[in-house]
């Protein structure tokens, strides 16, 4: 993961462009962070690599309302669900867990675009 990527943490560190704080962390730091009470106030926006590890942090005790699939990358074995979204199987049994536990999730690439519901979009391309 970009935890443990030296060049992705940087690039990822420079997203922040000073005027938000950013971290790079791998998930099971990411969700003791979470857990502790000297950050209970804190807004986060949690950016994971895989649906799986969404899952994972949830396991782990991280709450979540939502999830926004910005991109997942054309990869062996995948399908295009949306422009910038293509999922492996591995990736539509993570987000039928997520959405199993009641969390919306829709894709939306930037804030100015208009979102899409994911698992209607997963059902559209016969995913699920």
């Amino acid at each position: 993961g970009a935890a443990n990527d030296e060049l992705r943490k940087t690039l990822m560190l420079q997203t922040g462009g000073g005027k938000v704080k950013v971290h790079v962390l791998g998930v099971e730091k990411a969700a003791r962070v979470y857990k502790n009470p000297k950050y209970e106030t804190l807004k986060a926006v949690i950016v994971v690599e895989t649906p799986a590890d969404i899952v994972r942090l949830l396991d782990l005790g991280v709450e979540a309302k939502e999830v926004n699939v910005g991109g997942m990358t054309f990869k062996q074995g995948t399908s295009q669900v949306s422009q910038a979204v293509y999922a492996g199987p591995e990736d539509v049994e993570a987000f039928k867990e997520i959405d199993s536990r009641g969390i919306k999730q829709y894709i939306q690439q930037v804030p100015s675009t208009a979102s899409s519901d994911l698992m209607g979009a997963l059902k559209d391309k016969g995913l699920l």
